[in-house]
């Protein structure tokens, strides 16, 4: 975004006025890592754009959708959940994008579906859209674990209300190395956090177009503590967020933890289905955070993000807790030894969808529509690239990803647009001190002899007490550069 936020007006529709207006707006193009850092706890910068801090605010309807490899879908079954009004909900399987166009698939009307949605609300027009359930979702089945599909198997379903009676929790017990049903005495588990877990976690948002979901966790599994199931005896359905309720202690008065719910296949292959991090000082609240007590042990409950899952009869599943996640999240100031203690003080609860339950008639979604057509001349092909290089010697971790989106024509505007981006990821094992990340991206943007590049180099360290952060931004008319700014900035670390 700070390199979006500095793109040129088009001076087919300014005159003149373009330059004075991109220059105004690079000169106030300031970096959002730097305010986001600065507002660590939920305070007001957070709550005037939060939803749940008062949902009778809202006074329409509203129809919410997303795709299960979106990691913003869980706000609609808290929205459906909490909301009074006229309400709907839909998710596909696709990630941040469209229903219609946005992989994976199987895709859907999407462009349909909004028209019914607007003219039964703006135009009083009978198109049966709120006689449908509430809620329609796609049910994915279990895939071996890749970086990528285009497609995931699955069926549509519905449920005529959320919360939904057709979904009861399934109760598993953490043990000493695995999920049961009932309890064992209770083992008090240390671990100490590897720096360089999380390398597996693929990317945190994906669009879906690119190679960036989690591979196989089996890396990531042995540097957790990880508990497995036995095969299961049925096939379980899993709907909603399941619930890791667990009982720890940490060495550090800052510390996060990091819990990943797996299906293991037969052969040991392990899927990620679903996971969450959290600061072990926001463990009662986002707003008020607290210290730990070095050695006390707390009771704290991890909400895993919203999904659903089919696991097949004869697949296990896995729960992983680990006090590091590179680079999801930053490292505590120092090394972490979490304490999970087992048995009956911990335990997951797993929403499961009871597979007797009769499925209501799911809305008949039509084929995708392409909508208006916009004509779009591919000048160059997009690529993407992504790569961990490790230092055995040092123990020096680099993961690096790179990609390019091409380059288009614009049918209508006449508008030319490309750019690429990389960004490095580094940390040594042990140090989490030694944490870096770096952000290169190039964006452009012209027609004819006006041809306008953007780009942006963006930093981020660390030290015991501190986040240290340089955003530099240059912009170029043709070759000639016309404008070259950095921001710099240290900002205190709160508890993380």
């Amino acid at each position: 975004m700070f390199t979006m936020n500095a793109k040129p007006p088009d001076p087919r529709h300014l005159d003149d006025r373009w330059r004075e207006m991109w220059f105004e707006r690079m000169e106030n193009n300031e970096p959002w890592a730097e305010e986001w850092l600065r507002h660590p706890r939920k305070d007001e910068f957070w709550k005037q754009g939060s939803v749940y801090v008062n949902y009778d605010d809202i006074q329409c309807p509203i129809y919410m959708v997303g795709g299960w490899t979106d990691p913003y879908v869980g706000v609609i079954l808290r929205f459906l959940s909490n909301y009074s009004g006229a309400k709907k909900g839909l998710i596909g399987p696709w990630g941040h994008g469209y229903g219609h166009d946005q992989p994976p698939g199987p895709n859907m009307g999407f462009l349909q579906e909004s028209l019914r949605w607007w003219d039964h609300w703006l135009k009083g027009a009978d198109t049966g859209v709120m006689e449908d359930p509430m809620l329609t979702m796609w049910m994915p089945e279990a895939v071996p674990p890749k970086i990528h599909y285009t497609e995931r198997p699955g069926r549509w379903f519905s449920e005529a209300s959320w919360p939904t009676p057709n979904v009861g929790n399934r109760i598993f017990y953490l043990n000493d190395g695995a999920l049961d049903d009932e309890p064992l005495p209770e083992v008090r588990i240390d671990h100490l956090g590897k720096q360089t877990a999380g390398r597996d976690g693929g990317e945190w948002a994906s669009f879906g177009h690119l190679p960036d979901w989690p591979g196989d966790q089996r890396a990531e599994d042995g540097v957790s503590v990880s508990m497995t199931s036995a095969p299961l005896q049925e096939r379980v359905e899993i709907l909603g967020m399941p619930l890791a309720k667990l009982s720890v202690s940490a060495d550090r008065p800052a510390a996060i933890m990091s819990v990943r719910l797996c299906d293991v296949g037969p052969t040991g292959e392990s899927t990620l289905i679903t996971r969450r991090m959290l600061n072990l000082t926001h463990r009662d609240s986002d707003e008020h955070p607290e210290a730990l007590e070095p050695g006390r042990r707390y009771d704290v409950t991890v909400p895993l993000g919203a999904i659903a899952y089919a696991v097949p009869p004869g697949h296990r599943l896995r729960l992983s807790v680990s006090p590091t996640y590179w680079p999801f999240v930053w490292p505590s100031p120092e090394p972490v030894t979490l304490s999970l203690f087992t048995g009956e003080s911990s335990r997951l609860e797993l929403p499961v969808r009871s597979i007797r339950v009769q499925d209501l008639d799911v809305p008949n979604f039509d084929e995708p529509e392409a909508g208006p057509p916009i004509e779009v001349e591919r000048l160059e092909p997009g690529s993407s690239s992504r790569e961990h290089h490790l230092d055995v010697l040092t123990g020096r971790l680099e993961s690096m990803y790179s990609g390019g989106m091409g380059r288009v024509r614009l049918g209508h505007s006449g508008i030319e647009s490309g750019g690429s981006s990389d960004w490095k990821y580094s940390i040594t094992e042990g140090d989490p001190l030694s944490a870096s990340a770096e952000f290169n991206r190039s964006m452009s943007t012209g027609r004819g002899d006006w041809q306008i590049t953007v780009q942006t180099r963006s930093t981020w360290t660390c030290d015991l007490m501190h986040f240290h952060l340089t955003s530099e931004l240059e912009a170029f008319e043709g070759d000639e550069r016309v404008f070259d700014r950095t921001w710099r900035s240290t900002i205190p670390r709160d508890l993380g």
